[in-house]
């Protein structure tokens, strides 16, 4: 007999209108881990999240899963596991088991690990993307930083200066790293492909905590306040500032059009989300505590949080958009968003059921199922699901494809709703999904903030009331696999 694995979770959606603008901003924000020993510095690829944990009294690397909302170990034993990061399926840390930090990489998909570096001196803070992998390295007696090719097992050394080159980042083309030769801290850039290191960031500041994706650089630098954000463009050599608060801003992370950064404007840490084709920033996360060490994957963030008196690992996953004017259906610019959005990832192992219960009081009516398939570059799209909302299929296997870019399909939305999804095809695969509802004709464009704090591990009686919901979509879904 076939087995099905359910998962339900509750979702709410708070409309917050505000004046007309050009673009809209909404998200909703989950709650990832509940132990009360201490998890932080998390970082994200897709659906896998990896953190460095406290709760067997050492530090350890734990991973969550989104899809499937299960924590496990992916490093322990001996001394500390910890300066974490993922792409893809592969986790790289430093592990101190030996007593000198050495880069361990662990494969979530083969269940496989191996050591990269076995250097008496110490190697730590790595970084990965695709096959390279870059940490900082001190057995030259400074730190400098290394490259290592997973996939012609060759280790390169990136630096030489007499001082110190730290915290590297990586992307597909570039390596960033903190460079100290002149005294204080610069940010040099290296070319992959041709060998080549250029500073890029030469202040007589401190110029600290680079981030690259794509054409862009994000660093902190102390050049006219405690710290602000700033943005240097690779192909044209543009810097220009993204924060001028008196008050510290660091620790940003560029992924995309997107940087998210740490803010202390407010008088603790929050999390604050920039989109660079908009030019403008949105507050993600302005709860209580302190909301710091952050990372980005498409549209979800996620960040350290220590509103329940130890530091938690939270997500927050956004919408931060220009809808086209006089767009229609998912493209409605007045649109109020019923669910979502929510990125729906196939990860490794059996296709399952995910059910949700989502409450539309004030909404109910005719509205639209909002599929967006794969990334902008028609990359990562699913090829075949099931998607169900309020025990009616929606969309089959046959609606999906490596053609598909987008579904819009016509729903009727409830004060009460029920969604399940299951996805098939390759893992890696990823849909957003969203529903809503089109406002009345004289209804002006809005921006919308749907952060729902701590939203995760609640329930209640309006919660095991809305658990009623899926159980006919439950079925339905069990008939259909």
């Amino acid at each position: 007999m076939r087995k099905t694995n359910i998962v339900l979770v509750l979702a709410l959606s708070l409309l917050i209108p505000a004046s007309a603008a050009a673009y809209r901003f909404e998200g909703v924000e989950t709650r990832l881990t509940d132990n009360p020993a201490d998890q932080y510095d998390p970082a994200i690829s897709g659906a896998y999240v990896v953190y460095t944990d406290r709760r067997n009294g050492d530090a350890d690397v734990y991973m969550y899963d989104v899809e499937t909302r299960a924590e496990l170990p992916i490093a322990s034993g001996g001394g500390d596991q910890l300066f974490n990061d993922i792409d893809g399926t592969r986790v790289v840390y430093t592990d101190y088991g030996t007593g000198d930090g050495d880069i361990w990489v662990y494969d979530v998909a083969s269940n496989t690990r191996f050591r990269v570096t076995d250097n008496p001196a110490n190697q730590r803070r790595p970084a990965i993307r695709g096959d390279l992998v870059v940490y900082e390295d001190d057995r030259n007696g400074d730190w400098d930083v290394y490259l290592y090719n997973l996939k012609d097992n060759i280790e390169t050394r990136l630096t030489d200066d007499p001082a110190n080159q730290r915290k590297p980042a990586i992307s597909a083309e570039w390596v960033v790293w903190e460079d100290y030769r002149a005294g204080n801290a610069d940010i040099a850039l290296y070319n992959i492909a041709s060998g080549t290191t250029a500073l890029i960031a030469t202040d007589p500041a401190q110029d600290t905590a680079p981030s690259v994706d794509g054409d862009f650089v994000a660093f902190t630098s102390n050049r006219a306040n405690l710290g602000d954000i700033f943005l240097y463009r690779i192909s044209t050599g543009e810097t220009r500032a993204l924060t001028s608060s008196a008050e510290l801003e660091n620790n940003p992370t560029v992924a995309g059009q997107y940087v998210a950064y740490d803010s202390y404007a407010s008088g603790s840490g929050d999390i604050w989300i920039f989109s660079i084709p908009l030019n403008a920033a949105e507050a993600a996360c302005t709860a209580t505590g302190d909301q710091y060490l952050n990372d980005l994957s498409g549209n979800r963030l996620v960040y350290t949080d220590t509103r329940n008196g130890n530091m938690d690992i939270y997500m927050f996953e956004f919408i931060f958009d220009d809808p086209p004017p006089g767009g229609t259906g998912c493209d409605d610019p007045r649109a109020f968003t019923a669910f979502g959005p929510r990125i729906f990832a196939r990860g490794n192992g059996k296709p399952f059921f995910e059910l949700h219960a989502f409450g539309a009081q004030g909404l109910a009516g005719d509205g639209y199922l909002c599929i967006v398939n794969g990334d902008d570059a028609g990359e990562h799209r699913v090829t075949s699901a099931l998607v169900a909302m309020n025990g009616t299929l929606l969309a089959g296997p046959d609606a999906f494809g490596q053609e598909v870019e987008k579904l819009e399909i016509p729903v009727a939305v409830r004060d009460l709703n029920s969604l399940g999804v299951q996805l098939r095809g390759a893992p890696g695969s990823y849909f957003s999904l969203r529903v809503v509802v089109p406002p009345p004709a004289d209804t002006p464009i809005i921006i919308s903030c749907a952060a729902v704090p701590g939203a995760a591990h609640k329930t209640g009686a309006f919660f095991f009331g809305l658990l009623l919901l899926p159980a006919g979509l439950a079925l339905l879904l069990r008939r259909r696999s």
